[in-house]
């Protein structure tokens, strides 16, 4: 089995893939520039997982804070576009914690931030969206792929 880390970016990809705006241009963690051909796109990817030291006297378990950003990129410069697509979004985590694989993984999720920046560069303006979210979850203290 994997990492829970992993289960719980797959089911965030899972939960926000087939959005009215985006479709199926969901990616994990791209290196390389998103095409402008599967735009308007969605990436995720974890950039930071934090132990919480206030669980360490506990000898079982593991108590975690992922970040989990979510960047979308939009041909175009309407800043309304970005925030519907933030709107699908937060819709489709919510409902997916609420009643999905995210609420048998994770402990919470909360959308802890979001930035809108856009580049003019090679001739097409690109809007681009970070929304960062932070989820709770807990792992058994030896086996980082087991949810307590």
């Amino acid at each position: 089995m994997s990492h829970l880390r992993t289960q719980i970016r797959d089911a965030v990809a899972n939960a926000i893939t087939g959005l009215p705006l985006t479709g199926p241009n969901v990616f994990k963690r791209r290196s390389n520039p998103i095409n402008p051909k599967e735009l308007p796109a969605l990436s995720v990817y974890t950039p930071s997982d934090v132990f919480d030291s206030d669980f360490a006297a506990m000898d079982c378990v593991n108590a975690r804070t992922l970040t989990i950003n979510i960047i979308g990129n939009v041909e175009g410069v309407d800043e309304s576009v970005l925030d519907q697509l933030e709107l699908e979004v937060n819709r489709a985590l919510i409902a997916d914690f609420e009643t999905g694989l995210l609420s048998g993984l994770t402990d919470f999720i909360v959308n802890a931030s979001t930035s809108i920046t856009f580049d003019g560069e090679a001739g097409k303006e690109v809007g681009e969206i970070l929304m960062e979210y932070e989820i709770s979850y807990r792992t058994d203290r030896k086996d980082l792929d087991i949810e307590t």
